[in-house]
């Protein structure tokens, strides 16, 4: 079964991207997908990201901004 992942920026500023991440302990986290960004955006946007192979029992997630100049 997949598992919904959704976020909403309220605005953003030089955004290139976000990376998705997994853990099955919420300690020892491993990249699932990467999302682009918008950009430079002044309005709310929603993003939706499956995870179509989630780890049986408990999964924590955790979400990464990366700016163009990689911060």
């Amino acid at each position: 079964e997949q598992v919904r992942l959704e976020w909403v920026t309220a605005s953003e500023q030089d955004n290139d991207y976000f990376t998705l991440e997994r853990s099955a302990d919420g300690a020892d986290f491993t990249p699932i997908a990467t999302v682009d960004g918008a950009g430079t955006s002044f309005e709310t946007l929603y993003y939706t990201e499956p995870d179509r192979a989630p780890l049986a029992g408990w999964n924590y997630y955790r979400l990464w901004q990366t700016d163009f100049d990689g911060t």
